[in-house]
């Protein structure tokens, strides 16, 4: 049985659609049809219904489910232990970050390494999943989260000073909302929480440039609030801490040449810049 085709299964399974579960592989999505109509075939039965919102499995396609996840878990093992013992300085390293982290903290660090390991290929995918370490879709991963899953190794790089932001100068009368997999989320509290939400971003770079352009007001981590000309904390402007960040993989993946390089460069550069990450809440205290 071809294992291209049942990896495209199993990516459309896992994804919930031919696009995604494409984009996740790497291959353009009528491979991915492809691959599943000639696995249908073979199989002699249909495994997916097609829907306007996504691809929903069969009954049998679900039975099919459960035995390809199997063989799909011990050829992800089996992958893991084979990069776990490559003992090389060249070739890629997949690095799952959230758009936010990236430009705003990760993306100079990860400049430097590129100069300095030339042999080594970063590949930046930005998402806010961790399962994607199990799958090997990547190898990396930066996450803010004060709950890294138990499977995960790595190290907690810092946790987060967050603070009510709003565009120098102004008095908005509402809050900018933010929409995510688990629903909406204004983060509204105290005299301001009864304040509506007007605007919604599901793009924390979007999100912090609704509130810099005056659409409302919104919760902004202090290293990125601060750092901006266009924003100012709303009195009292006291910051809180919100998520930790950490730097994860794989317990198979760790002794990998070049993974190892990339987590030691980022655990010791990004860890470095702890003060400026959690800082913001010092420096207000002592203003």
């Amino acid at each position: 049985m071809n294992w291209d085709h049942l990896h495209s299964f199993l990516a459309v399974v896992q994804h919930g659609s031919v696009v995604a579960a494409a984009r996740a592989i790497g291959v353009a999505h009528t491979t991915i049809a492809r691959r599943i109509s000639a696995l249908e075939s073979e199989l002699g039965v249909r495994l997916f219904d097609r829907r306007a919102d996504g691809y929903w499995l069969t009954h049998e396609g679900e039975r099919v489910a459960v035995h390809v996840r199997e063989i799909g878990d011990r050829v992800t093992a089996l992958e893991r232990d084979t990069a776990g013992r490559d003992t090389r300085v060249e070739g890629p390293v997949r690095v799952s970050v959230s758009e936010s982290l990236l430009l705003d903290w990760a993306l100079p660090h990860l400049e430097r390494f590129a100069h300095e390991w030339r042999g080594i290929q970063l590949e930046l995918i930005t998402s806010d999943s961790l399962s994607n370490l199990h799958r090997r879709e990547a190898d990396v991963a930066l996450r803010a989260t004060n709950d890294p899953p138990e499977t995960l190794v790595g190290r907690k790089l810092a946790v987060i000073a967050v603070a009510t932001y709003r565009a120098r100068g102004t008095r908005p009368d509402r809050w900018v909302g933010w929409v995510d997999r688990s629903g909406e989320h204004a983060w509204k509290e105290g005299p301001l929480a009864d304040m509506p939400v007007h605007h919604r971003s599901n793009s924390p770079v979007v999100y912090r440039e609704l509130a810099a352009r005056g659409f409302g007001l919104a919760k902004i981590p202090c290293y990125v609030g601060d750092a901006d000309p266009r924003l100012e904390r709303v009195p009292p402007g006291e910051p809180e801490f919100d998520r930790a960040v950490w730097l994860l993989t794989h317990a198979d993946l760790r002794s990998a040449k070049r993974i190892r390089l990339l987590l030691d460069f980022l655990g010791e550069s990004m860890a470095a810049e702890r003060d400026r990450i959690e800082v913001g809440a010092t420096r207000w205290r002592e203003r």
